[in-house]
């Protein structure tokens, strides 16, 4: 039995419009963490929304991941960067990883 993962346009409107009502959970390990982050970076960058707007909603995001509130501005200015220079995966976790060093 195939399972359709497909949304319906009035479906996505209705996300949209009680997101909240969508709890984000978290991956327990960090690198899932940076991988689910790696992806959405990689999303933002390739589409033509307002980056203002798009980095205020990944920052929330990853959060809700469970990066720090502290650091997260640093995280995201670093993944952003990562990403724009095209690294891969590993090397995007690796950058994240030791951003600090």
């Amino acid at each position: 039995m195939a399972i359709n993962l497909e949304i319906s346009p009035d479906e996505y409107k209705s996300i949209l419009k009680h997101y909240k009502s969508y709890p984000i959970n978290p991956p327990i390990s960090y690198n899932y963490r940076l991988e689910r982050l790696y992806d959405l970076a990689r999303m933002a960058h390739a589409d033509e929304i307002n980056k203002d707007d798009e980095m205020r909603l990944l920052t929330k995001i990853a959060v809700g991941l469970g990066f720090s509130t502290v650091n997260v501005g640093y995280i995201m200015d670093k993944a952003m960067r990562l990403i724009r220079e095209e690294v891969d995966l590993d090397g995007f976790i690796d950058g994240i990883r030791t951003m600090n060093h």
